[in-house]
Formats: structure tokens, C-alpha cells, sequence
């Protein structure tokens, strides 16, 4: 047998020694209770404030079937046009036209994170069309 007493022996010593787990102690581990989960502050309530505004812009179709979104790009900002009105603008895609309807600015709230990027979301509702600017060069 290649198993000796005397090794054995110290195999039972290194192990009592080293009160490695399973032999001699038994002590039950202790574990740390998990930290409580992080809450995020409540986003503050915003009032819904619907402004006038004349919008020149290119009409844009952004997305894919069946979530798209019909957008209006220009003045450095995009509006989204809600569901509703999407027949409006769906023919005039890719042209330059001047809207007059009333817009909701969203913005996210505030963060202590230097990297959190704070959206600023535009809508524009209740569309009238003022002019379809003609194809440019």
C-alpha cells in the first residue's frame, strides 16, 4: 500500500494545524449581511408647458418598423412628433419645410455623476404646416 501511517499522520496534523475547513474546527462562517440597495433620488415632477414655436427643420424618419419615430431636425434641436401626426409629415420626408405648433421640453434630472449625460427631450404638438421649402442643389 503506497499510503504509510506516517503519512497519514501528518495529512491529520497539517490538517488540524491549518484548521483547514471540513476537519478539526467546525465553526460556522460568519457573512457579512449584503449592503442595503442604493436608492435613487425621486426625479422631481415637471410641469407639463406647452410654448408656442415656429419650427424650420428637415422631416426625418428615425428608427425601424415597427417602433419609428417621425422627427423634425433643425435650429440645433429635434422635435418628435407624437403618433397622432406622423400622417402629417409621413409624405414629406427628406424636405426642408417651417412648422408652427406648441412645444414640451424634457430634461432629465440632474446627477452628482461627472459622466451621466443629462438628455434634453422636445415634442412638438398640434401641427400646422406654414411652408415645404423646395428641394435644395
Amino acid at each position: 500500500m503506497w499510503m504509510n501511517r506516517g503519512f497519514f499522520l501528518l495529512l491529520l496534523l497539517v490538517g488540524v494545524l491549518t484548521q483547514v475547513q471540513g476537519w478539526g474546527n467546525r465553526q460556522r462562517a460568519v457573512v457579512p449581511e449584503p449592503p442595503a440597495p442604493v436608492q435613487s433620488p425621486e426625479p422631481l415632477p415637471q410641469p407639463e408647458v406647452w410654448t408656442p414655436i415656429e419650427v424650420t427643420g428637415l422631416v426625418r424618419l428615425v428608427g425601424s418598423h415597427p417602433f419609428y419615430q417621425i422627427v423634425v431636425s433643425g435650429q440645433g434641436a429635434e422635435w418628435m412628433v407624437p403618433n397622432e401626426e406622423r400622417g402629417l409629415l409621413m409624405d414629406l420626408q427628406h424636405r426642408t419645410v417651417t412648422l408652427r405648433g406648441e412645444e414640451l421640453i424634457m430634461q432629465s434630472p440632474p446627477s452628482d455623476n461627472p459622466y451621466q449625460i443629462r438628455l434634453t427631450l422636445r415634442h412638438l404638438r398640434n401641427i400646422t404646416i406654414l411652408e415645404v421649402h423646395p428641394p435644395g442643389p
